[in-house]
């Protein structure tokens, strides 16, 4: 058998190649982001092939780069899905559920009791997260992003193509008067993760800036909702995860438009999409309009 190169390495560029991030590929491996960059570095000297560029937006795979990592997605599943025979039956069954983090804490988690109802002989797991679960190492049975899957074997079903806008909390707007999208361009912008929401948003408005935008930046929408809350700046966000907020009038949205980007979708694995637990699960989630 040839020398193969550390099992750690590939498992991380593989990780990366597949989250399309090194900050992601670490969250997954539970190390920090330098660990992950080091073993990406040792791999490609080992090998003495360039897989990935690093560019501002995240990680590129090179050519042979995305061949190598489609080999090693096959392989690292085949290992998971041994794996995971040899835990059926010695384990609590369980449904688990990946959910994007402003979805989960403002529309699942107030109705996860009826959650619960719908599985009362299985254990519920909810993992709020930004990442697409691998269903073929079987990390999640299904999962409500906010976008679109390009997993292979997956199939999915819309649940909404909501509204986005600027959020603030009402007595920060009462200190000044914001009626067009000039002007936010001097307030304190509060950014989920990066500005690329507030520029998508800005350009559709017609409003000429020049990125990167500057504010604080967090890690998820749910986190910038919550600042703005507390009234800490304006927010981006989408009517689906505020509209209660917005009715409650814990928040009002600023300067009325009607731009909209992706849909949340549920997903699972196309050769389990009619699993009586997939099925009766995502008929509720349709049927409740959550």
């Amino acid at each position: 058998m040839a020398k193969l190169p550390s099992l750690v390495a590939l498992r991380a560029f593989e990780a990366v190649a597949r989250r399309k991030s090194i900050r992601r590929a670490a969250e997954e491996l539970a190390v920090d982001h330098t660990v992950v960059s080091r073993h990406l570095r040792a791999l490609q000297t080992s090998l003495a092939i360039q897989l990935v560029n690093t560019t501002r937006r995240g990680v590129q795979l090179t050519p042979i780069g995305e061949q190598y990592a489609a080999r090693l997605a096959i392989a690292f599943a085949d290992i998971a899905s041994a794996t995971a025979q040899l835990e059926i039956g010695r384990r609590t069954k369980s449904f688990r559920i990946w959910v994007s983090p402003a979805f989960a804490m403002y529309r699942l988690v107030p109705r996860l009791p009826e959650v619960h109802s719908l599985f009362p002989q299985l254990d519920v797991e909810l993992r709020s997260t930004v990442d697409i679960p691998n269903f073929s190492r079987m990390e999640a049975d299904t999962a409500i992003i906010y976008g679109e899957s390009d997993e292979v074997g997956v199939q999915s079903v819309p649940l909404g193509h909501p509204r986005v806008f600027p959020v603030a909390r009402p007595s920060l707007l009462a200190k000044r008067k914001i009626e067009r999208p000039q002007q936010l361009l001097g307030q304190t912008l509060i950014h989920a993760e990066s500005s690329s929401q507030w520029e998508d948003w800005f350009r559709q408005c017609g409003v000429q800036i020049t990125p990167p935008l500057p504010g604080p930046r967090l890690w998820n929408m749910y986190l910038a909702t919550e600042a703005a809350k507390l009234g800490q700046g304006i927010a981006m966000a989408n009517e689906t995860v505020v509209k209660n907020d917005i009715k409650s009038g814990h928040l009002v949205e600023v300067c009325r438009s009607n731009i909209r980007f992706q849909h949340y979708v549920l997903i699972a694995a196309q050769n389990r999409w009619q699993d009586p637990e997939i099925k009766s699960f995502r008929d509720w989630v349709l049927e409740s309009k959550i």
